[in-house]
């Protein structure tokens, strides 16, 4: 099944933040909001495949797992970070 999403909405396939990671999460939260974007609708202005984002989960719009790969689809405003991999590690954001 191929999704192609319209509008402004993101197709984010879920990554696993990792122990490693300096991302502090509510407690309580069921899922990690970081992702890689996958396809993107005509009408995004900020985000593009292949950006990795953190985002708000309770945002979600629908969401499948392809073979123990979790996607979901979200608007472009539910995104309120992009990970940059160039920048200095004590730059991660923490998440209250």
């Amino acid at each position: 099944m191929k999704i192609t999403p319209l509008t402004y909405f993101l197709l984010v396939r879920m990554h696993d933040v990792g122990e490693q990671s300096k991302l502090h999460l509510p407690e309580g939260t069921t899922i990690t909001p970081y992702g890689e974007v996958i396809a993107a609708g005509p009408d995004c202005k900020s985000i593009k495949v292949g950006d990795k984002i953190l985002f708000l989960p309770e945002n979600f719009i629908g969401g499948f797992d392809k073979g123990g790969d979790e996607r979901f689809i979200l608007p472009e405003s539910a995104v309120f970070g992009i990970i940059d991999p160039e920048r200095d590690q004590d730059d991660t954001p923490t998440i209250m």
